[in-house]
């Protein structure tokens, strides 16, 4: 027979009776509750339901709303996915972070997108700065990059930093004012990217609908591809009255970049912004480092109270589909190929990077 809690002395946070405790099994959690219907005669006086519980925030007024508790919607795609965003956690990080985080509530999805989605396009789990060398011949002006690049950070030909020159991104075609002399491999082309694995990978792209360079290839300045998601990927197709509402996670990030190589461990850290969309990290899934290590990686998170104490970390491909391998936002330590992910009976483990039978969360902020 399972435990029983006797404890007299709580109330029931909604109604403020006693004994909402007695005979609750300590194995049985709560299940959650529709937002959009317990308080539906709240949120008549509002647009949206999302404006709403918006309100209710910026109040610091997180009344009769539960970690577990939920609100669905459906995306505006043409499958027309149906979301059940859940309560994740309340002000789990209020007043931390560089620039101070207010009240907010973080929702993480019931269960997947129902698409699987690749981490990055090729097994790598560094950030990405492209390089390109060129050779001169003393008479071309306009050259065309392999690499995909967005856009150019710095052009040096010889010893010397240049500035006359144009980028062409629609066709990746450097144009220099004046022809460079002629020499092997003498140009090199740096473009802009970023040292936090996450922030250059294809799932930031897809989850955030952006039109970037990714990964694309191994090694020590990896082949770049420029992907589009400006009219796809996930938050495209969110309703309008939730993109209205949310708010960048900004959060402590390991970086992992050398120029000299690929490495196999975070070399630094920095504040910065994980997006509109995110997935969570190892630390908030697991509440400890397993396959990510320990220091850069989980020194600025906790674990979300919708992980603590079940397996709500399981979760099927799509709105009640079966159970489903997803990935964590923490790149794996002890190599530069694989990221952490949650398998699909729980557990903690990881995947190389390019595998194509996992999916993501959908993941938000509202403050």
């Amino acid at each position: 027979m399972a435990n029983k809690v006797f404890i007299d002395n709580l109330l029931d946070p909604d109604t403020g009776d006693q004994g909402f405790f007695l005979g609750m099994n300590t194995d049985q959690c709560y299940p959650g509750m529709d937002l959009s219907l317990k308080f539906a005669e709240e949120i008549k006086g509002y647009t949206s339901v999302w404006k709403w519980i918006q309100a209710r925030i910026k109040a610091g007024n997180f009344y009769g709303i539960h970690v577990g508790d939920y609100i669905p919607f459906n995306c505006t795609n043409s499958a027309k996915t149906r979301i059940v965003a859940v309560v994740a956690g309340i002000d789990t990080y209020y007043k931390y972070g560089d620039q101070q985080v207010g009240h907010h509530i973080d929702f993480i999805s019931k269960d997947l997108w129902p698409t699987y989605i690749q981490y990055n396009l090729a097994n790598f789990n560094n950030g990405l700065i492209p390089v390109e060398k060129l050779s001169g011949d003393g008479s071309k002006t306009e050259f065309a990059l392999t690499k995909q690049m967005d856009s150019i950070d710095n052009i040096i030909v010889g010893s010397d930093q240049v500035t006359g020159y144009t980028y062409d991104a629609s066709t990746f075609t450097v144009t220099f004012d004046e022809a460079p002399a002629a020499g092997t491999n003498n140009i090199t082309v740096t473009g802009k990217g970023d040292k936090h694995p996450w922030l250059c990978s294809h799932l930031y792209a897809f989850l955030n609908s952006l039109k970037m360079q990714v990964p694309n290839g191994t090694g020590k300045d990896p082949a770049v591809k420029q992907v589009d998601y400006s009219q796809g990927g996930v938050y495209y197709f969110l309703p309008a009255e939730l993109k209205a509402v949310i708010a960048n996670k900004r959060a402590i990030l390991g970086e992992r970049y050398s120029a000299s190589g690929v490495l196999n461990s975070d070399n630094g850290w920095s504040w910065t912004n994980l997006g509109n969309l995110w997935v969570p990290t190892e630390m908030e899934v697991c509440g400890s480092g397993v396959w990510g290590g320990i220091g850069f990686a989980n020194g600025g998170y906790v674990q979300y109270p919708i992980f603590a104490h079940n397996m709500n970390r399981v979760k099927g491909l799509g709105d009640g589909g079966s159970r489903t391998n997803w990935w964590e936002l923490t790149p794996n330590s002890g190599n530069s190929s694989t990221f952490c992910n949650v398998s699909t009976n729980g557990a903690a483990t990881n995947n190389s990077a390019s595998h194509t039978w996992l999916s993501a969360p959908v993941c938000f902020r509202i403050s």
